[in-house]
């Protein structure tokens, strides 16, 4: 694998550089690829801020750190967005 050189920053492929968002629905946390919820759902990403550039850039070590950076769906059970994620991610 070929890394790029310290003093020259890498270019983003514009459709494989994905941008991940991490949710939690009642204590369950769901971390997602948002290219699609923005494509998909303008509705749902102006809602929760997902066309911005806020995401979820780095790793996390530890479930308790992404939980940090967590969108929180109030109301919302994890059963529930696991089904709205399969209508927008189906396999």
């Amino acid at each position: 694998m070929t890394q790029c050189a310290p003093r020259r920053p890498c270019d983003l492929d514009e459709e494989y550089y994905w941008d991940f968002v991490t949710f939690s629905a009642r204590g369950r946390l769901f971390r997602i690829p948002k290219y699609r919820l923005i494509s998909k759902s303008e509705h749902f990403a102006s809602k929760y801020a997902l066309d911005g550039d806020g995401g979820s850039e780095h790793e996390y070590d530890t479930a308790e750190d992404s939980q940090l950076n967590a969108v929180k769906l109030d109301g919302v059970s994890a059963d529930e967005f696991r089904s709205f994620l399969k209508a927008v991610y189906p396999k």
